[in-house]
Protein backbone atom coordinates (compact mmCIF):
# COMPACT_ATOMS: atom_id res chain seq x y z
CA UNK A 1 0.00 0.00 0.00
CA UNK A 2 1.14 3.63 -0.59
CA UNK A 3 2.46 5.29 1.97
CA UNK A 4 0.81 8.34 2.13
CA UNK A 5 -2.66 6.81 1.70
CA UNK A 6 -1.62 4.22 4.52
CA UNK A 7 -0.85 6.95 7.22
CA UNK A 8 -4.89 8.64 5.69
CA UNK A 9 -6.28 5.56 6.10
CA UNK A 10 -4.98 4.95 9.81
CA UNK A 11 -6.70 7.95 10.89
CA UNK A 12 -9.97 6.05 11.04
CA UNK A 13 -11.98 3.89 12.29
CA UNK A 14 -13.14 0.91 9.51
CA UNK A 15 -16.24 1.87 10.33
CA UNK A 16 -15.89 5.83 9.24
CA UNK A 17 -14.27 4.54 6.22
CA UNK A 18 -16.84 2.63 4.64
CA UNK A 19 -19.62 5.61 5.92
CA UNK A 20 -17.33 7.72 3.65
CA UNK A 21 -16.91 5.18 0.62
CA UNK A 22 -20.07 2.95 0.20
CA UNK A 23 -22.21 6.22 -0.02
CA UNK A 24 -19.20 7.41 -3.35
CA UNK A 25 -20.45 4.34 -4.46
CA UNK A 26 -16.92 2.52 -3.96
CA UNK A 27 -17.20 -1.15 -3.05
CA UNK A 28 -15.60 -2.01 -0.04
CA UNK A 29 -15.85 -4.52 2.67
CA UNK A 30 -13.70 -5.13 5.99
CA UNK A 31 -11.43 -8.29 6.02
CA UNK A 32 -11.52 -10.45 8.82
CA UNK A 33 -9.56 -12.95 10.34
CA UNK A 34 -11.06 -16.31 11.34
CA UNK A 35 -11.38 -14.94 15.29
CA UNK A 36 -13.40 -12.25 14.21
CA UNK A 37 -15.38 -14.34 11.85
CA UNK A 38 -16.37 -16.85 14.14
CA UNK A 39 -17.10 -13.96 16.01
CA UNK A 40 -19.63 -12.14 14.27
CA UNK A 41 -23.33 -11.68 15.26
CA UNK A 42 -24.46 -12.53 11.72
CA UNK A 43 -22.14 -15.58 11.19
CA UNK A 44 -23.69 -16.54 14.83
CA UNK A 45 -27.07 -15.83 14.24
CA UNK A 46 -27.62 -17.60 10.72
CA UNK A 47 -25.53 -20.68 12.72
CA UNK A 48 -22.74 -20.32 10.25
CA UNK A 49 -20.12 -22.38 11.91
CA UNK A 50 -20.05 -26.04 11.70
CA UNK A 51 -17.49 -28.69 13.68
CA UNK A 52 -15.62 -30.85 11.37
CA UNK A 53 -13.29 -33.89 11.51
CA UNK A 54 -9.49 -33.66 10.38
CA UNK A 55 -7.29 -36.17 10.02
CA UNK A 56 -4.60 -34.17 11.12
CA UNK A 57 -5.66 -31.45 13.25
CA UNK A 58 -8.88 -33.36 14.93
CA UNK A 59 -12.11 -31.71 15.42
CA UNK A 60 -12.33 -28.16 13.55
CA UNK A 61 -14.54 -25.25 13.34
CA UNK A 62 -15.16 -24.07 9.82
CA UNK A 63 -18.02 -21.42 8.08
CA UNK A 64 -20.51 -23.63 6.54
CA UNK A 65 -22.07 -21.98 3.09
CA UNK A 66 -23.18 -18.55 2.81
CA UNK A 67 -26.16 -19.30 1.42
CA UNK A 68 -29.39 -21.13 2.09
CA UNK A 69 -31.00 -23.74 -0.56
CA UNK A 70 -34.59 -24.40 0.28
CA UNK A 71 -34.82 -27.79 -1.69
CA UNK A 72 -30.75 -28.46 -1.60
CA UNK A 73 -29.54 -27.65 1.78
CA UNK A 74 -25.80 -27.15 2.06
CA UNK A 75 -23.30 -29.30 3.75
CA UNK A 76 -19.60 -29.33 4.47
CA UNK A 77 -18.38 -32.60 3.34
CA UNK A 78 -14.69 -32.21 3.18
CA UNK A 79 -11.95 -30.84 5.81
CA UNK A 80 -10.26 -27.78 4.71
CA UNK A 81 -7.27 -29.15 2.28
CA UNK A 82 -3.28 -29.74 3.52
CA UNK A 83 -0.76 -27.79 1.70
CA UNK A 84 -0.15 -29.47 -1.33
CA UNK A 85 -2.90 -32.37 -0.49
CA UNK A 86 -4.47 -32.99 -3.93
CA UNK A 87 -1.32 -31.57 -6.02
CA UNK A 88 -0.95 -35.41 -7.31
CA UNK A 89 -4.72 -35.74 -7.95
CA UNK A 90 -4.97 -32.53 -9.68
CA UNK A 91 -1.72 -32.65 -11.95
CA UNK A 92 -3.33 -35.90 -13.40
CA UNK A 93 -6.34 -34.79 -14.09
CA UNK A 94 -5.24 -32.00 -16.15
CA UNK A 95 -3.24 -34.24 -18.18
CA UNK A 96 0.25 -35.22 -16.29
CA UNK A 97 0.70 -38.94 -15.86
CA UNK A 98 2.81 -40.59 -13.00
CA UNK A 99 5.61 -40.42 -14.39
CA UNK A 100 5.85 -36.57 -14.96
CA UNK A 101 4.61 -36.30 -11.73
CA UNK A 102 7.33 -38.28 -10.21
CA UNK A 103 10.01 -36.37 -12.14
CA UNK A 104 8.05 -33.22 -10.94
CA UNK A 105 8.82 -34.16 -7.36
CA UNK A 106 12.67 -35.36 -7.94
CA UNK A 107 13.06 -32.24 -9.81
CA UNK A 108 12.44 -29.69 -6.85
CA UNK A 109 9.24 -28.45 -8.63
CA UNK A 110 7.15 -29.68 -6.23
CA UNK A 111 7.39 -29.75 -2.79
CA UNK A 112 7.41 -33.67 -1.05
Amino acid sequence: MNAELEKVILRYTMREIQDILIPAGVPIGEIHDMASVFADPQVKALDEVVTIAHPKAGEIRVVGAPYRLSETPTTVRRHPPMLGEHTEEILAEIGYDTAQIVAFRQSGVLGT
